[in-house]
C-alpha cells in the first residue's frame, strides 16, 4: 500500500480510532527497542563476564541468552510482589488517627504573616 494513500485513510477515521492506532503503534515500537536494548545490554554483559574464558564456553553463553532473560524477569517479579505484599500490610491511612494539634499548640503558635516582595510598596 502507498503511504500516501495510508495516511489519507487514517486522516479521514473517526479521532478515537485515530487514538487506538496511535498507542498501538506506540506499544508496538516501544517493544521493538526495548527489546532491542535489552539484547544489546544482555550481550555486552555477557562479553564482560566472559572476557577470559574460552570460546566455546562464549557460545554456551550466548545460547543460554533467553533463559536469563526469563530469569531476570523472574526475579524482577518476586521483587514487585514483595513490594507489593509490603505495601498492602500497612495501614491505610483512613484507619490511621489524623494528626490534630492540641488546644495548647493552637494558643502558642503564631499567626503567620505574608512576606512583602521587593517590588510592592
Amino acid at each position: 500500500m502507498d503511504i500516501a494513500k495510508f495516511i489519507h485513510n487514517l486522516q479521514q477515521k473517526p479521532e478515537p480510532t485515530k487514538k487506538v492506532i496511535l498507542w498501538v503503534a506506540t506499544v508496538v515500537i516501544m517493544a521493538f527497542i526495548f527489546s532491542g536494548w535489552l539484547v544489546s545490554f544482555s550481550s555486552e554483559m555477557q562479553d564482560v563476564s566472559l572476557a577470559g574464558k574460552p570460546k566455546q564456553e562464549k557460545q554456551g553463553a550466548l545460547a543460554n541468552l533467553w533463559n536469563d532473560i526469563k530469569n531476570d524477569t523472574a526475579s524482577l517479579k518476586n521483587v514487585f510482589n514483595i513490594k507489593n505484599e509490603k505495601e498492602s500490610s500497612k495501614t491505610p491511612a483512613s484507619e490511621t488517627p489524623a494528626a490534630t494539634p492540641s488546644k495548647e499548640q493552637n494558643k502558642t503558635s503564631q499567626p503567620i504573616t505574608p512576606n512583602k516582595l521587593p517590588l510592592s510598596n
